[in-house]
């Protein structure tokens, strides 16, 4: 199940780190994921389940201290974020100083260092907003593949104009209402558009689901396309 943050961190600071991921919860609504119960490096699929979360969550949280700047997987886990490009913020969780290999590779991060707290409340308002904004996000991608796959799905659907109590609509080869009637007159679709006319008997183009793509806005487009 997709989160809004990953959190990295050292098994070696799992209590400290657990309360924290409840405080974000809260202050913000978002959802973090965590390795929580300590996913063993041997197992088949470990990697697969590391990358698979990192890969969900457009906020990546790497929980600094003197343990997780040593950790191979920690390292490993904000190296793979930052070459996917997520919005990365590194949190000091116990006033430890960044070594020189991890200053001269991820200091130019966000940074906070949690037991300050301005630099916490600062942090928890930027977070809540990248989760929100992320979310908005993902909801206006996913309403555009699912209008892309629909459209793919009619590419090979042959849609015939039909006509019921004075209005035109569209129906497949089987029978199966695909726009419902709603205009005077209506054309046959070529290279994905239909021409329709509204009831004030102006013209205009739709798509294969019946979205309006430029308006009815001219009188006379007899010259343009055979009329059905």
């Amino acid at each position: 199940m997709a989160r809004d943050i990953f959190i990295s961190y050292s098994r070696k600071d799992f209590d400290k780190v657990k309360v924290i991921k409840e405080e974000l919860e809260q202050a913000t609504g978002a959802e973090c994921w965590m390795d929580m119960d300590g996913i063993s490096y041997d197992s088949s699929d470990f990697a697969d389940v590391i990358v698979k979360a990192i890969d969900d969550a457009p906020v990546f949280i790497f929980m600094l201290s003197e343990h997780s700047q040593k950790s191979r997987i920690a390292i490993g886990e904000i190296t793979l974020a930052q070459k996917k490009s997520k919005h990365i913020f590194i949190v000091n969780i116990d006033k430890c100083e960044m070594s020189d290999k991890f200053t001269i590779l991820y200091s130019l991060h966000n940074f906070c260092d949690y037991s300050e707290n301005n630099q916490k409340e600062k942090f928890l308002e930027n977070l809540k907003n990248w989760t929100t904004d992320a979310k908005k996000n993902e909801s206006t991608l996913r309403a555009e593949k699912e209008h892309q796959e629909k459209l793919k799905e009619l590419e090979n659907v042959k849609l015939i104009p039909f006509q019921q109590d004075g209005r035109y609509g569209f129906i497949d080869k089987g029978g199966c209402l695909i726009i419902p009637c709603l205009w005077k007159k209506t054309s046959k679709f070529s290279e994905g558009l239909a021409m329709v006319q509204d009831e004030s008997y102006k013209w205009g183009f739709i798509d294969k689901t019946g979205k309006v793509v430029i308006p009815c806005q001219w009188e006379d487009m007899s010259g343009t396309c055979h009329l059905t």
